[in-house]
């Protein structure tokens, strides 16, 4: 099967999914408050952190290996299951020192019920790997669908009930285990109690680097808004949990309907089909993100308000701040999936862990000042991260520099004459009006990328992939 056809299959999944979870998150806001979004982030922040040492690193080696035996399959069950074990006990511990840190008494409570999530993970973590490895994205589409459905049926539920915070969690407990369930049932993998520890060193020597990029990236997610939720309090966690959480929508959209496949090609490619690939990503993300970057710019306070209500106005300056990190996501994802598919991944480990740091050093002085000087400090070391990475790839598939301004052009005039015809109009105080304008710019751009496109003779890869003429050129990527 061509990249297309996979990600089809990966975008469907992942669209629908996310839409579904995106449903409950409006009707969840509506029902719930910024405060209890903000202790529910500040304990993903930890249980996320502990999980992550036996997830996702763990996912990403076994897609790698090139030959995956059943007991290395076991062994790292093995694994996972003693070391989630050994974590939650220490969770157990540190949830009284917890809540005397962020002052809270109900983080005693709720840290023990949302770590036991972590056996959860224990049962998905292989039979991701095994289907993603078969490109069975159909199937690991049917799960993330059920998983999202499940979240919104139960947490919604428990939130009608008058639950609270606690809805949050027990809607994350019950997606995580009937995810496991579906993993398991779909993939065929049956766990068994046998263990080689010849097999399993061969995973660790290619999953400790995955394991510290992507504890990384859930510090540089998760912890600003930790951080936050102590100094500033859990009201603001949670509301830049909510700002960058919108933000983060069409990229998460993006991310995990592209990385798949892309993470896959990229793997078993040379390296002039990895520059192949790398220019046709990089143009297609450009291409569908930029003008949601501007468009969450332009209609911030719109989307606020039609979508969460009044009481998350405060979220509309931070979600502006935020409009930036879209355009960088648009160069990250293309990088990362290039650098990460190849064997040394000690660059990539050094751009992310210094970027984190730095982070974590900003957040911790500068929450102390604001909320705004947090969101500019998280948008500012994306950009430097963002530029050393795209150097870096661009240098590892011999891709030039300067060949991203082709690439870039359409989306530019697009966004520039969307952008005037929104002001010959005006702006319309009402929620059809805001419906409209979004409409007529997206329009706008859609007819002005085409028309640059096709005017652009070093896009028309552009040409093909996005009016979707590509008979023979889909034919060339199987």
């Amino acid at each position: 099967m061509s990249l297309r056809t996979h990600t089809l299959w990966s975008s469907f999944g992942n669209i629908s999914s996310r839409a579904i979870t995106f449903i409950s998150s409006l009707i969840l806001a509506r029902l719930l408050f910024p405060e209890d979004f903000g202790l529910v982030a500040s304990i993903q922040a930890v249980t996320g952190l502990v999980g992550l040492a036996a997830s996702n690193g763990w996912s990403q080696a076994l897609i790698r290996k090139k030959d995956l035996e059943t007991i290395t399959c076991h062994s790292v069950f093995i694994f996972q299951i003693a070391y989630y074990s050994l974590s939650y006990i220490l969770l157990l511990s540190l949830s009284k020192p917890l809540s005397i840190f962020f002052n809270d008494e109900r983080y005693a409570l709720l840290l023990p019920i949302a770590a036991l999530a972590l056996f959860g993970r224990a049962f998905q973590t292989i039979p991701s790997a095994i289907l993603t490895r078969r490109m069975e994205f159909l199937k690991i589409s049917i799960i993330n669908i059920s998983v999202s459905t499940t979240y919104l049926l139960s947490s919604i539920l428990f939130a009608l009930l008058g639950f609270g915070v606690w809805s949050l969690i027990f809607g994350q407990l019950a997606s995580t285990f009937s995810g496991s369930i579906l993993y398991i049932i779909l993939s065929g993998y049956i766990p068994k109690l046998r263990f080689s520890i010849t097999h399993f060193r061969s995973v660790l020597v290619l999953s400790y680097r995955f394991v510290i990029i992507a504890a990384m990236e859930h510090l540089h997610t998760w912890a600003p808004i930790a951080i936050t939720s102590k100094y500033l309090g859990f009201t603001s966690g949670g509301l830049f949990q909510r700002a960058l959480g919108t933000a983060q929508l069409p990229t998460e959209l993006i991310f995990q309907s592209m990385w798949p496949p892309l993470f896959r090609k990229f793997s078993d490619s040379d390296k002039k089909d990895m520059g192949l690939y790398f220019e046709r990503s990089l143009g297609a993300t450009i291409l569908y993100v930029w003008p949601l970057a501007y468009m969450t710019y332009k209609f911030a306070h719109e989307i606020i308000y039609y979508l969460y209500g009044y009481k998350w106005l405060d979220t509309t300056p931070l979600l502006q701040l935020l409009s930036p990190y879209l355009l960088l996501f648009s160069i990250y994802l293309p990088c990362r999936a290039a650098v990460s598919a190849t064997t040394n991944l000690k660059y990539l480990t050094a751009i992310r862990t210094t970027s984190t740091l730095l982070l974590l050093l900003f957040v911790w002085h500068l929450s102390q000042i604001g909320l705004t000087y947090v969101v500019l400090s998280f948008v500012v070391l994306y950009l430097i991260e963002t530029t050393l990475l795209y150097t870096f790839a661009a240098k590892l598939i011999a891709f030039p520099l300067i060949r991203i301004l082709p690439i870039a052009t359409p989306s530019i005039f697009g966004i520039i004459i969307g952008h005037y015809s929104l002001q010959f109009i005006g702006s319309w105080d009402s929620i059809y009006g805001t419906i409209f304008r979004i409409l007529l710019f997206t329009g706008i751009y859609t007819i002005v990328s085409v028309f640059a496109i096709r005017l652009n003779p070093e896009a028309e890869f552009l040409r093909r992939f996005f009016i979707m003429r590509a008979g023979k050129y889909a034919s060339n990527e199987d």
